[in-house]
């Protein structure tokens, strides 16, 4: 059973319910049961892992790649609470994607 979750009211039009809850579906697949007051969310680590980070890297350019990506998730951890919730992970999504 899908839970679809309120999502921002700035969200672009541009979604259908379709691909919100395909967007949701794939989020709760990153996510891997992982909950936080009862909302499924997604942490640092599953983060790094759905973007193939592993650490330490052995070269510059995968630290920089390393950490692009945790700024993205901390640009996405809207409240600070060292998740990801779906509703914030969409707050940064637009006609070009997510960020």
């Amino acid at each position: 059973m899908v839970t679809l979750v309120p999502v921002p009211a700035t969200l672009p039009i541009l979604y259908t319910r379709e691909l919100l809850a395909e967007m949701e579906h794939m989020f709760n697949d990153l996510s891997n049961g992982t909950q936080a007051n009862s909302t499924n969310v997604v942490t640092l680590d599953q983060y790094l892992a759905f973007f193939k980070v592993t650490e330490p890297s052995d070269s510059d350019q995968g630290n920089q790649y390393a950490q692009r990506v945790t700024d993205k998730f901390h640009m996405h951890d809207r409240d600070g609470d060292g998740v990801v919730t779906f509703g914030e992970m969409m707050m940064h999504c637009d006609e070009s994607g997510c960020e």
